[in-house]
């Protein structure tokens, strides 16, 4: 029982195996945020902010000195007739001593650092999801195409048939017959570069989800979008208002200035150095002497208080201020174009749906009906075969538009998905 129960596992792992990679646009996105390079490569820009913090932390490292002075080297002897010494030995350190609340301001501010790249990360992911959704409609419209051409071509070979028949029957002209067989091929070499275009999305699409071996059985699983008209114009704004990461860098780099500027003013004063130093020196004749030394040394902001750098923060301040107020504009102007677009789109979708699309549907059949009886001629056929296919076409790109416009107006109000 055992060894059948392994040898059902690996028959349905390899079944598993062979069946076409078909995956949702949500799956797609996810393992494009999983293996995209450029992707991943973003990402450690949070890695290399927190890295900056650590290091903010750290307290200023102590500094060993030592020095031999009047060292008689040369063996000249020193002596009361050769007074060149005594020989002297000084050890001694050097500490920092930060002015208060420096430190503190210097962590504050490579974790605003932190916090402005963690929404640029975002800002970047969120383009880059709206760039694997457009190529995700590609794939599917070119898939959409590609069934329309196929399906013209079975028609096309079915009335190839029947025209056969006719002819062997005396019923058709031989030319009629050939007229549907150049038709057909014509629309052969159509699917050919259908299918090529199809398989040039779906690389496109692997690509972008990070793939190094395409996947010849890749799909798109499901149908282009087609969502109701979701919320209000004044809801999308206020969304994107509250979510948008660009927007939210903004807002983090102007916390960012303000740190910076407390950190330069807190440098106005330089730091305190403390010196500790042992000396020993030795005396002609007379046991050595040993002294201790301390100092503090202060630099004096006399000339240098730092007012560049002050003035500098301040005004990248008043710039990210007004980068903010931009932004928001720019952005409330670009969730409005999204919006009428999604809206234009709608309305183009819906009327390509309601009236043309069964007209042209009703008129294919009529003719292809009218020709397989005899009472309408090859051209007019294939005159309304072609009508059918260009509004069929026009319908695909209609839904594809609109399925652009819904990933787009997300985008601009800052998506519903995050990384």
């Amino acid at each position: 029982m055992r060894t059948v129960g392994i040898c059902v596992f690996l028959l349905g792992s390899l079944l598993m195996a062979q069946m076409p990679g078909r995956l949702t646009p949500d799956q797609i996105v996810d393992e494009a945020l999983a293996r995209n390079a450029r992707i991943l490569a973003d990402r450690y820009d949070i890695s290399i902010a927190e890295a900056r913090i650590l290091q903010s932390r750290m307290r200023p490292n102590p500094s060993f000195y030592g020095s031999g002075q009047y060292l008689d080297v040369f063996g000249a002897g020193f002596s009361l007739a050769n007074p060149g010494g005594p020989p002297e030995l000084d050890l001694g350190a050097n500490f920092v001593i930060e002015q208060r609340g420096k430190r503190a301001a210097r962590i504050a501010l490579a974790e605003a650092n932190r916090n402005a790249t963690q929404a640029d990360v975002l800002d970047r992911t969120r383009r880059f999801i709206v760039q694997v959704e457009y190529a995700i409609v590609e794939a599917q419209l070119a898939s959409e195409n590609l069934a329309l051409i196929n399906d013209r071509l079975r028609s096309l070979e079915t009335i190839v048939k029947l025209n056969q028949t006719r002819v062997r029957a005396g019923d058709l002209a031989e030319v009629e017959l050939t007229r549907s067989e150049v038709a057909a091929l014509q629309f052969q070499n159509l699917a050919r570069q259908a299918e090529a275009r199809l398989k040039v999305a779906r690389n496109s699409l692997q690509t972008i989800m990070g793939r190094l071996v395409y996947d010849t059985t890749f799909e798109v699983a499901g149908d282009l979008r087609r969502d109701p008209l979701p919320g209000t114009l004044s809801e999308w704004q206020a969304a994107a208002l509250k979510q948008r990461p660009d927007l939210t860098f903004a807002r983090r780099d102007l916390e960012r200035t303000r740190a910076d500027l407390r950190l330069q003013q807190k440098t106005t004063i330089g730091d305190t150095l403390i010196q500790p130093l042992f000396t020993r020196q030795s005396n002609i004749g007379i046991i050595a002497g040993r002294a201790f030394t301390f100092s503090v040394t202060q630099p004096l902001p006399l000339f240098n208080r730092n007012r560049g750098e002050i003035e500098r923060a301040r005004q990248e301040g008043s710039q990210a201020g007004l980068r903010i107020r931009a932004l928001e504009t720019e952005i409330a102007g670009e969730v409005q174009n999204a919006w009428v677009q999604l809206n234009a789109s709608a309305e183009l979708l819906t009327s390509i749906e309601t009236t043309m699309l069964d007209r042209a549907r009703r008129v294919r059949e009529i003719m292809e009906y009218s020709y397989r009886r005899g009472e309408a001629g090859f051209i007019e056929f294939l005159d309304a075969q072609r009508v059918f296919s260009e509004t069929m076409q026009t319908f695909n790109e209609a839904r594809a538009d609109y399925a652009r416009s819904l990933y787009l107006i997300e985008a601009a109000a800052g998506g519903p998905r995050r990384p």
